[in-house]
């Protein structure tokens, strides 16, 4: 990997490990398929925007 602040392979599973489990989770309490999807996608983007904001601070703090 060059750079890094790239997503590797498996923080990429791991995003998608997020999104699949929420839905789920959502899903099986409410039975409604859209709205379900839109909590799974807000959920990956709030667990991914927070990873990489503490990732980037960490690389930061490291240097």
């Amino acid at each position: 990997m060059d750079s890094p602040y790239a997503i590797s392979k498996l923080e990429t599973l791991m995003i998608i490990f997020v999104f699949v489990f929420s839905f789920v989770f959502f899903f099986q309490n409410t039975f409604m398929f859209w709205d379900c999807l839109f909590a799974a996608l807000i959920t990956t983007a709030l667990f991914t925007a927070t990873y990489m904001i503490c990732r980037w601070f960490y690389l930061a703090l490291t240097r």
